[in-house]
């Protein structure tokens, strides 16, 4: 049975942020499983068909509405996009489901009659305490309303700071972020990928894809360099002025073994992993969201059949296993890393390690069934 689902978004597409690229693919994979999907998202600076035809590769399956945004009340955000919100929920009869990741946009979408999914990645809703506890409060009143049909959360470490919140459990499903199984497969060979992207076809490379962010420690990467010189290590991702950074720190050292290309588009992703020999899942706990998030990359990393050295932060314990799907070092231990990324360029190919976390990417963290897990909860919701 189709169902007609709003999935209200909060941000441009065009500001480049990981949480729309999660945003498009469960759009895909949503239409993909019998729902007529329908994108909302405020006005950005370029179109917003443009940019999903870019970041995908491919344009949308699914119905893209931009709705307005008042520029000079962009801050604070809700504000600003409150009236287009209003505007594109107005349009009556034109849908049965709402899906979003923001409480605000959520409890809007109940107040005019629609069932809804909230989907959550942060134990925390809003940066300033005292309005986060207004937003805790706000949504435990939301969880006893019929409207609010379930909380999705990425983790269970997240799964229990919503039941700490007084959400009813009944209404949590923990369901990790995924992955793109066609995009992903079959992934090209090292040689392939290395020739497409025009880098040197023999010797190790160590890839790091993401965020440049200082909360990610970048500077650790560079110090690896040093470690391991006949190694390349490429450093994909932005922004531009910590790319800028990283690159000149990297001259200054006289390390000519590590390569910034800067961000890309999401789906040429796949071709600079596909190109490593060891991929580097990198975080910190400065970053806001680590004891509770499921990171993209790491699923990514996971569907190019790479050998992967993470960090054990425990919600990366959820879904790897040290030794079996991946190699896992403390955190807070560098000389750790070290030892982990030295034994996985010992390694070669193929590596059953790679192969049982690509399998798992693909049975359980694939876009596809967490789209058909969000679908068996909506479809149960219909009258």
């Amino acid at each position: 049975m189709t169902v007609d689902l709003l999935y209200l978004h909060v941000l441009p597409l065009d500001e480049g942020k990981a949480n729309s690229f999660q945003v498009l693919n469960m759009c895909q994979a949503l239409h993909a499983s019998h729902a007529n999907v329908t994108l909302a998202v405020p006005r950005g600076r370029r179109d917003a068909v443009q940019v999903i035809t870019r970041e995908i590769g491919a344009p949308p399956r699914f119905r893209v509405r931009e709705y307005k945004r008042l520029a000079g009340l962009a801050r604070p955000q809700k504000l600003g996009i409150y009236w287009g919100v209003r505007a594109t929920l107005a349009e009556n009869g034109r849908y049965a489901f709402c899906y979003t990741r923001d409480p605000f946009l959520a409890r809007l979408a109940i107040r005019r009659g629609l069932k809804t999914v909230l989907e959550l990645h942060w134990d925390r809703l809003h940066p300033f305490p005292i309005l986060n506890g207004c937003y805790v409060r706000g949504l435990r009143r939301l969880a006893q309303s019929e409207g609010l049909v379930k909380v999705i959360v990425i983790s269970e470490a997240l799964r229990g700071a919503v039941t700490q919140w007084g959400v009813p459990a009944g209404k949590i499903l923990v369901l990790h972020d995924g992955v793109d199984p066609l995009g992903f497969g079959p992934v090209r060979s090292r040689v392939e990928a290395r020739t497409v992207l025009k880098l040197p076809v023999a010797g190790k490379v160590v890839a790091y894809v993401g965020s440049l962010y200082p909360d990610r420690r970048i500077d650790r990467i560079l110090r690896l360099a040093a470690r391991f010189p006949d190694a390349t290590f490429l450093v994909v991702g932005g922004p531009e002025p910590q790319r800028r950074i990283y690159q000149e720190q990297a001259c200054h050292l006289g390390l000519p073994n590590i390569l910034f290309p800067g961000r890309v588009a999401h789906h040429q992703v796949r071709d600079y992993l596909a190109a490593a020999d060891v991929l580097l899942m990198l975080w910190s706990w400065q970053v806001p969201t680590m004891r509770v998030c499921s990171p993209l990359k790491l699923f990514e990393g996971m569907a190019a059949e790479r050998i992967i050295v993470a960090e054990a932060f425990p919600t990366i314990r959820e879904v790897l296993e040290d030794g079996r799907t991946g190699l896992l070092a403390d955190p807070e231990s560098e000389a750790d890393l070290e030892r982990k990324l030295r034994e996985a360029l010992a390694l070669d190919y193929p590596n059953e390690m790679a192969t049982r976390a690509r399998e798992l990417t693909l049975t359980k963290y694939s876009w596809t069934r967490r789209a058909q897990a969000i679908g068996d909860v909506i479809r149960a919701a219909q009258p």
